[in-house]
């Protein structure tokens, strides 16, 4: 698991540098990258009792962070006027 999520976060994380003086390219990359997140947040807290105890919170932590932080790179970026 970790490592299917680790190349998705990866070839985001890619296409989000590539496109970095691309402003809705960014956007995209930025968006997707934070629903990703959020969903692995949301399917991890909607099973959190039934995954291990010692790596749910690492995991519902990571993502529900890197989720709101994506919210908020997506939010500090306003269109070029």
């Amino acid at each position: 698991m970790g490592r299917a999520l680790g190349g998705r976060d990866l070839a985001l994380g890619l296409g989000a540098a590539a496109s970095l003086s691309q402003g809705p390219a960014l956007r995209l990359f930025l968006a997707a990258g934070a629903l990703a997140d959020l969903v692995d947040a949301g399917v991890t807290l909607s099973r959190f009792a039934r995954l291990p105890e010692r790596g749910r919170w690492l995991v519902l932590s990571s993502a529900g962070a890197a989720g709101l932080l994506g919210v908020a790179a997506l939010a500090a970026l306003r269109p070029r006027q």
